[in-house]
């Protein structure tokens, strides 16, 4: 349970990175809105929730306004071959990289503090929010 709560929360973070980095709100992202610079960044957010989490296509997906896992299936290829065709984009998901490593930098570095002072159990759903609790 603990183990999907923090595949649960880096995901989350991993979106939330990818939306202060374009500028797009999270409800926007997660939305079944198909404009083309929503559309970019919710499968950026999605390839890097695979290459960088635990977290199965279909818990990313429920992550991500309730895809279908096919839908990350897809997302995930159509960045991969976006990297290899294109230069600049190869280049905006270097720089998004980096942007969602410093986060999840940040998240562990929490994750690793709470564990030695005590909070290290992650409850919360992406709706209600997360929350720690001490451990007894």
């Amino acid at each position: 349970m603990i183990e999907k709560d923090v595949c649960q929360l880096r995901a989350a973070t991993i979106i939330q990175a990818v939306c202060d980095y374009s500028g797009i709100e999270y409800h926007v992202l997660v939305s079944k809105t198909r404009a083309m610079e929503v559309v970019k960044h919710r499968k950026i957010a999605q390839y890097f929730c695979r290459s960088l989490t635990a977290c199965s296509l279909n818990r990313i997906g429920s992550l991500t306004g309730g895809r279908h896992h096919a839908t990350i299936l897809h997302a995930c290829r159509y960045v991969k071959d976006q990297i290899e065709v294109s230069r600049s984009f190869r280049k905006d998901i270097s720089e998004i990289r980096s942007f969602v490593n410093g986060r999840m930098e940040k998240m562990e570095a929490r994750e690793h503090q709470n564990k030695e002072t005590g909070y290290g159990k992650f409850i919360g759903s992406p709706i209600i929010g997360f929350m720690t609790l001490r451990a007894a």
